[in-house]
């Protein structure tokens, strides 16, 4: 799955960020009901919170991976 590419790095750790910060208060029974901005989540799932929690991870650590990534290119010559 290709989803760095949608998210920057900065997206997504506040992505992360906002994800956890669900999971803490669903996991505690604080509420019920969780606002992010204009959206509000009510009743979700821990498991649904966990899966984004693992999706943003792994797009952090794909967007991470590519950054440090070389780009190394084989030429071979040719005398044609």
């Amino acid at each position: 799955m290709n989803s760095a590419s949608v998210w920057t790095l900065a997206e997504a750790e506040e992505a992360l960020k906002l994800w956890k910060e669900a999971y803490k208060a669903l996991a505690s029974g604080q509420v019920k009901e969780y606002a992010t901005g204009t959206r509000k989540l009510t009743y979700l799932e821990l498991k649904d919170i966990l899966k984004q929690i693992d999706y943003f991870a792994e797009v952090i650590e794909n967007i991470k991976s590519k950054k440090n990534r070389r780009n190394v290119r084989l030429a071979v010559p040719r005398d044609i």
